[in-house]
């Protein structure tokens, strides 16, 4: 699977009844509001972070002091969006197969122990109202909560929103695919300006 900014910067189509509280890997795209360029600007195929963008990326590093079942694997800070892969482990307080990562190495952390040799495991049935508690979604709901409300903080704007509403998330099935995603993420700064043309 290619993976093109314009397919996924758009919501989330998830996988229906899937538990995303279950252990393994997940890439998730979080998109500023009105896709504005608050993050900082790209020189030389690196990020020059600004205000702004320096307390997203100290929010986003934080989940693993927040979640202590989340892991934050590969990630880039982006103008206007941002990158992350988080593992889910289990609660026994197994030691991380992956941690921050930079580079696109794929010899890194290992997914097959986590997905049941590459094949999703067995979905439990979500709530129907509210975000499933140890989830994914309730990771990404705290870090948008907590770094919209300390950016406004900073900023001066209480009341801005700072995210777009829907993140695109998806279920990583096999290190093939980790291996792709993680060098997606890092080349990501490289291939701004080409990307922006097509916006």
């Amino acid at each position: 699977m290619p993976y093109d900014p314009q397919i996924h910067h758009r919501r989330s189509i998830r996988l229906k009844g899937y538990d995303y509280s279950s252990q393994g890997a997940y890439f998730v795209t979080l998109v500023c509001q009105y896709r504005d360029c608050i993050f900082g600007k790209i020189l030389d195929g690196r990020i020059g972070f600004s205000k702004v963008g320096e307390i997203a990326e100290r929010e986003w590093r934080r989940i693993e002091r927040n979640f202590l079942f989340a892991r934050i694997d590969e990630f880039v800070i982006m103008p206007d969006h941002l990158h992350g892969i988080i593992w889910i482990l289990p609660f026994t307080g197994e030691a991380s197969t992956s941690g921050n990562q930079s580079g696109c190495d794929q010899g890194k952390g290992s997914i097959l122990g986590n997905t049941h040799n590459n094949r999703i495991v067995d979905a439990s049935p979500k709530p129907l109202n509210g975000t499933q508690p140890n989830s994914l979604g309730a990771i990404i709901q705290n870090f948008k909560s907590v770094s919209t409300r300390k950016i406004n903080h900073a900023s001066g704007s209480p009341g801005t929103k700072i995210w777009q509403r829907e993140p695109y998330e998806h279920i990583i099935r096999g290190e093939p695919e980790l291996a792709r995603i993680r060098c997606y993420i890092h080349d990501n700064p490289l291939h701004w300006e080409q990307d922006q043309q097509h916006h």
